[in-house]
């Protein structure tokens, strides 16, 4: 330590905080796309059951807009 003049010290130091900073981030990196794959499996799921009762749902809704022109049509032409 005695021999490194104090002006070196400055540059190792911006070095080794370089280095921890950058394994940090790699590390939470990583976890955090581990986390984001874990969660959307189950949001997939949730998305194609959504999807699948929005389905259902329309289809319903044109059969009661066919019954509903059926009806406005019967009473359209009763004179």
């Amino acid at each position: 330590m005695e021999q490194i003049p104090w002006v070196a010290w400055i540059p190792i130091a911006g070095i080794l905080g370089w280095v921890i900073t950058s394994v940090i981030e790699s590390i939470t990196k990583s976890r955090r796309s581990a986390i984001e794959a874990e969660l959307s499996a189950p949001q997939r799921a949730l998305l194609a059951q959504s999807t699948e009762s929005s389905r259902a749902l329309v289809e319903r809704l044109d059969r009661i807009d066919a019954r509903l022109n059926t009806i406005e049509k019967t009473l359209t032409d009763i004179p």
